[in-house]
Protein backbone atom coordinates (compact mmCIF):
# COMPACT_ATOMS: atom_id res chain seq x y z
CA UNK A 1 0.00 0.00 0.00
CA UNK A 2 1.37 3.05 -1.22
CA UNK A 3 1.95 5.99 1.65
CA UNK A 4 -1.35 8.50 1.51
CA UNK A 5 -0.23 11.78 -0.21
CA UNK A 6 -1.94 15.80 1.67
CA UNK A 7 -3.05 17.98 0.05
CA UNK A 8 -4.49 21.62 1.19
CA UNK A 9 -7.25 23.49 -0.64
CA UNK A 10 -5.78 26.96 -2.14
CA UNK A 11 -9.36 28.62 -1.84
CA UNK A 12 -12.96 28.20 -1.07
CA UNK A 13 -14.73 25.64 -3.51
CA UNK A 14 -18.29 25.48 -3.02
CA UNK A 15 -19.82 21.97 -3.45
CA UNK A 16 -23.52 22.61 -2.84
CA UNK A 17 -25.55 24.95 -0.93
CA UNK A 18 -24.41 23.34 2.78
CA UNK A 19 -21.29 21.94 1.98
CA UNK A 20 -18.37 23.51 0.77
CA UNK A 21 -14.39 23.19 0.81
CA UNK A 22 -12.80 26.20 2.83
CA UNK A 23 -9.12 27.66 2.33
CA UNK A 24 -6.34 26.08 3.79
CA UNK A 25 -8.66 22.33 4.72
CA UNK A 26 -6.63 19.24 4.61
CA UNK A 27 -7.24 16.18 2.59
CA UNK A 28 -6.16 13.07 1.52
CA UNK A 29 -5.91 12.09 -2.44
CA UNK A 30 -7.76 9.04 -3.03
CA UNK A 31 -7.34 8.85 -6.98
CA UNK A 32 -6.07 10.74 -9.78
CA UNK A 33 -6.71 11.55 -13.88
CA UNK A 34 -4.77 13.78 -16.38
CA UNK A 35 -7.21 16.43 -15.48
CA UNK A 36 -8.97 15.75 -11.73
CA UNK A 37 -8.24 14.09 -8.56
CA UNK A 38 -10.46 12.86 -5.96
CA UNK A 39 -9.86 14.10 -2.52
CA UNK A 40 -11.07 12.93 0.77
CA UNK A 41 -11.47 16.19 2.95
CA UNK A 42 -11.24 15.85 6.72
CA UNK A 43 -13.22 18.48 8.10
CA UNK A 44 -16.68 17.51 5.89
CA UNK A 45 -15.92 14.22 6.04
CA UNK A 46 -16.39 14.30 2.14
CA UNK A 47 -14.77 13.07 -1.00
CA UNK A 48 -14.80 15.76 -3.88
CA UNK A 49 -13.66 15.67 -7.38
CA UNK A 50 -11.36 18.81 -7.74
CA UNK A 51 -9.16 20.18 -10.55
CA UNK A 52 -5.63 20.24 -10.09
CA UNK A 53 -5.28 23.90 -10.07
CA UNK A 54 -7.31 24.07 -6.75
CA UNK A 55 -4.99 22.47 -4.49
CA UNK A 56 -1.58 21.97 -3.08
CA UNK A 57 0.33 18.35 -2.37
CA UNK A 58 2.17 18.74 0.94
CA UNK A 59 4.22 17.08 3.54
CA UNK A 60 3.15 16.04 6.77
CA UNK A 61 6.42 15.09 8.36
CA UNK A 62 7.17 18.77 7.58
CA UNK A 63 4.65 20.32 9.82
CA UNK A 64 3.94 21.14 13.90
CA UNK A 65 5.74 22.83 16.09
CA UNK A 66 9.15 23.18 14.64
CA UNK A 67 7.96 23.77 11.07
CA UNK A 68 6.09 27.11 10.04
CA UNK A 69 3.08 25.20 9.01
CA UNK A 70 0.81 22.91 11.22
CA UNK A 71 -2.69 21.63 11.38
CA UNK A 72 -4.90 22.46 13.41
CA UNK A 73 -6.64 18.95 15.44
CA UNK A 74 -9.92 20.45 15.53
CA UNK A 75 -11.10 21.91 11.67
CA UNK A 76 -8.27 20.53 9.92
CA UNK A 77 -6.46 23.49 8.24
CA UNK A 78 -2.65 24.03 7.37
CA UNK A 79 -2.10 27.31 9.04
CA UNK A 80 0.54 29.07 9.91
CA UNK A 81 2.03 27.62 13.31
CA UNK A 82 1.73 31.65 14.75
CA UNK A 83 -2.20 31.35 14.73
CA UNK A 84 -1.27 28.48 17.55
CA UNK A 85 -1.21 29.75 21.26
CA UNK A 86 1.87 28.75 23.09
CA UNK A 87 1.44 26.17 25.49
CA UNK A 88 4.91 25.37 27.24
CA UNK A 89 8.37 24.86 26.31
CA UNK A 90 10.04 21.33 25.46
CA UNK A 91 13.98 20.73 26.04
CA UNK A 92 16.22 23.75 24.81
CA UNK A 93 13.44 26.16 25.66
CA UNK A 94 11.40 25.43 22.08
CA UNK A 95 8.15 26.77 22.38
CA UNK A 96 5.62 24.32 22.21
CA UNK A 97 2.09 25.30 20.43
CA UNK A 98 -1.46 23.87 21.21
CA UNK A 99 -2.45 21.62 18.97
CA UNK A 100 -5.66 23.31 18.14
CA UNK A 101 -5.65 26.92 16.38
CA UNK A 102 -6.53 29.99 18.10
CA UNK A 103 -10.20 30.37 16.19
CA UNK A 104 -11.45 27.11 17.25
CA UNK A 105 -9.71 27.49 20.88
CA UNK A 106 -12.47 30.19 21.03
CA UNK A 107 -15.12 28.05 20.15
CA UNK A 108 -14.13 25.31 22.47
CA UNK A 109 -13.37 27.38 25.49
CA UNK A 110 -15.99 30.58 24.88
CA UNK A 111 -14.97 33.96 25.17
CA UNK A 112 -14.37 35.47 28.51
CA UNK A 113 -16.71 38.08 29.26
CA UNK A 114 -15.49 41.98 29.95
CA UNK A 115 -15.54 43.77 33.25
CA UNK A 116 -17.79 45.96 31.84
CA UNK A 117 -20.30 43.27 30.77
CA UNK A 118 -19.89 41.70 34.56
CA UNK A 119 -21.34 44.95 35.88
CA UNK A 120 -24.56 43.94 34.55
CA UNK A 121 -24.61 40.46 35.67
CA UNK A 122 -27.26 39.93 38.28
CA UNK A 123 -26.13 38.96 41.90
CA UNK A 124 -26.47 35.62 43.44
CA UNK A 125 -25.95 33.75 46.12
CA UNK A 126 -25.85 30.00 46.43
CA UNK A 127 -28.49 28.46 48.44
CA UNK A 128 -25.85 27.02 51.32
CA UNK A 129 -24.32 30.48 51.47
CA UNK A 130 -27.87 32.31 51.94
CA UNK A 131 -28.37 29.65 55.38
CA UNK A 132 -24.77 29.87 56.49
CA UNK A 133 -25.58 33.51 56.19
CA UNK A 134 -29.21 34.00 58.13
CA UNK A 135 -27.23 31.46 60.81
CA UNK A 136 -24.78 34.13 61.09
CA UNK A 137 -25.85 37.39 60.62
CA UNK A 138 -29.80 37.06 62.61
CA UNK A 139 -31.96 39.99 61.93
CA UNK A 140 -31.67 43.22 64.30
Amino acid sequence: MSTPRFIFAKKDIRISDSVSVEKSDVGIIKSESEENTLVFFIRIWQNVDLNKNDFEIFDTQKTGDGFPQKICNICHKLLNTTEFARNQNAINNRPVRRPSCQECRKRLEGTNPTPKEKLNWPSFRAPLSEFFYKKNHPPV
